[in-house]
């Protein structure tokens, strides 16, 4: 009880759509934007048992549906490809460079297969 008064110290701000029970689950909760958003939510007690009782926030609200772009697939998916080559290149240019900086100080990295 003592746990419940100090984290809901004003009773009036209690909804009153939630039981007991589900302020007692709420209560284990730690961060305090988490259990807030729970309480707005207020999912009930049948589908958090469902979920086998994990409060993770993706669980209990549906994905926003995507708005077409209007763009065809094929043609997107080799645009992001041909972007991810690119960004894999740089990375391997980018790793390079800090294991010369890291050999230049005397710190040596071995990585298999090279």
């Amino acid at each position: 009880m003592r746990q419940f008064y100090q984290t809901y110290p004003k009773s009036h701000a209690l909804s009153d759509k939630l039981t007991w029970t589900h302020y007692r689950l709420l209560l284990k909760i730690e961060r305090q934007e988490a259990r807030d958003f729970y309480q707005i939510e207020s999912a009930k007690l049948d589908e958090i048992r469902r979920h086998n009782h994990i409060l993770t926030p993706g669980r209990y609200v549906g994905m926003e549906e995507e708005e077409d772009d209007g763009i065809p697939f094929d043609e997107k998916m080799r645009k992001l490809t041909s972007e991810l080559s690119e960004q894999m290149k740089e990375g391997q240019s980018l790793n390079e460079e800090i294991k010369n900086n890291l050999a230049g100080v005397g710190f040596k990295i071995w990585i298999k297969g090279n």
